[in-house]
């Protein structure tokens, strides 16, 4: 399973410009996928790196917009009390 997974969205998101290099494998490998796919139907997008618990803005085009720290919650090994979301 990735770790990192794609969400389309209508508008960039105002986040500042000068986004860092994606650090994650899986996120740059997906990166790579959506350019060469163009599967983000000309539409700004943003990628969650879950294994490195950061955000990143790209355009239609898939230049880096902007990125951010993210707070996922559940870590690995991390366990949920019983019966929590019933």
């Amino acid at each position: 399973m990735l770790g990192a997974f794609l969400v389309a969205v209508a508008a960039a998101s105002a986040v500042p410009a000068g986004a860092a290099a994606l650090d994650g494998h899986d996120a740059r490998e997906l990166l790579a996928w959506l350019r060469a796919s163009h599967d983000n139907q000309a539409l700004p997008f943003v990628i969650v790196d879950k294994a490195n618990a950061r955000v990143m803005v790209f355009d239609a085009g898939g230049a880096a917009k902007g990125t951010a720290p993210a707070l996922l919650g559940l870590g690995k090994g991390d366990d949920s009390v019983p019966g929590i979301g019933q």
